[in-house]
């Protein structure tokens, strides 16, 4: 018979943040030896992240719950979920974080298999934080999509805006080529990729200058 291990002496799976209410000792995944209570106080007990330049402290973060799903909770419902296994890439968003150096790194990613816990000490932008048409401030993307026939149904659009968004945030001498490479995980089912293509190829350059309009590849900009 499968033996049964009481709640108070099951290993506690841990990342950045550690969730330690209302307990006096537990073993982090990672280390061999219970934790005393003093010991556990040098760990925070709630997720603290930024949405959009909006601070926001989860003071019970539920380690099952997704990027995505949190998003969508707190309002940001631009951000679509599609298949919810990261095929899609309807769920798109950027985060940004420190590495090692000081360097703001920013990368799209799929809030849909992302852990909400994992964007702990990030910024996460979603698109309604680049630009939104009920505030009239309509960034360059968004703008080139709809004036170039790119978006139908509008469900994929979000998470082709961000798509771009990060990569011409990241590298903004980006030639056209390259950014046709980075929409591999995004699908469109009623547009067609053509003129989305062709939006993307009109951020670009030709000469490699950049458009600039995403920023540059450090943290300022927008």
């Amino acid at each position: 018979a499968r033996s049964h291990t009481p709640a108070s002496s099951r290993r506690v799976q841990a990342g950045p943040c550690f969730f330690a209410a209302n307990m006096t000792r537990a073993t982090l995944a990672y280390e061999e030896t219970p934790l005393s209570a003093a010991a556990l106080k040098q760990y925070r007990g709630s997720v603290l992240l930024y949405c959009n330049g909006k601070r926001h402290e989860i003071a019970a973060a539920d380690a099952q719950m997704t990027l995505l799903e949190w998003l969508r909770s707190e309002g940001y419902t631009g951000t679509k979920l599609g298949c919810g296994e990261g095929g899609c890439g309807a769920c798109t968003v950027v985060l940004s974080s420190r590495g090692d150096g000081s360097e703001v790194r920013h990368s799209a990613v799929n809030a849909c298999l992302m852990p909400v816990c994992a964007a702990d000490w990030c910024m996460v932008t979603t698109v309604e934080g680049i630009g939104s048409s009920r505030r009239g401030e309509v960034h360059p993307i968004q703008e080139r999509l709809a004036a170039l026939h790119g978006s139908q149904c509008g469900f994929c659009t979000p998470g082709i805006v961000m798509a771009l968004y990060a990569a011409l945030r990241t590298s903004p001498d980006m030639r056209a080529e390259e950014l046709t490479e980075k929409l591999d995980g995004n699908l469109c089912r009623c547009t067609g990729y053509r003129p989305i293509l062709d939006a993307a190829a009109s951020l670009c350059i030709r000469d490699g200058g950049g458009s600039g309009c995403c920023g540059g590849g450090g943290g300022g900009g927008g």
